[in-house]
C-alpha cells in the first residue's frame, strides 16, 4: 500500500494510510507525509476528521500528533479546517480539482519560466 500514495489518483488509499500510521503512531516517515503533499491535502485532512468522529481510536491519536497545539489553544487545527469544509459532500471530488487545480497553476509557471529564458 505504501507505494500507491504516490499514485496520483490515491486519494482513499493515501486517507487509508494516513489514518493506520496515526493509530499506530508512525507518523515520522515519508511515506505520511506523502499523503499531504499530493496536492490534494486539504481533502485528506477533512476525511481523517470526519473520520475520526466516528473513531475514537483514531481521534485520539490525532490529537496525541498535535497535543502541544491542543493544550495550547484547547482544538486540534485540523479541526478548524475540518469545519471550513462541513458543507463539501464529495471528497473525492474535492481532492480531484485541488490536484487539477495544482497541475495548472505548474503548467502556468512552467509556461511563464519558458517566456522569460
Amino acid at each position: 500500500m505504501t507505494s500507491q500514495v504516490y499514485q496520483p489518483d490515491a486519494f482513499k488509499t493515501r486517507v487509508d494510510y494516513a489514518a493506520r500510521c496515526l493509530r499506530e503512531n508512525r507518523t515520522d516517515s515519508r511515506t505520511f507525509d506523502t499523503c499531504f503533499e499530493m496536492h490534494d491535502g486539504d481533502a485528506v485532512v477533512v476525511a481523517l476528521i470526519r473520520r475520526a468522529a466516528k473513531s475514537s481510536t483514531l481521534r485520539a491519536a490525532i490529537d496525541k500528533s498535535f497535543t502541544k497545539v491542543v493544550a495550547e489553544t484547547g482544538q486540534h487545527p485540523w479541526d478548524t479546517f475540518a469545519n471550513r469544509h462541513a458543507h463539501v459532500t464529495d471528497l473525492e471530488g474535492m481532492a480531484r480539482k485541488l490536484r487539477e487545480d495544482a497541475r495548472i497553476a505548474f503548467d502556468k509557471l512552467m509556461a511563464n519560466r519558458q517566456t522569460t529564458v
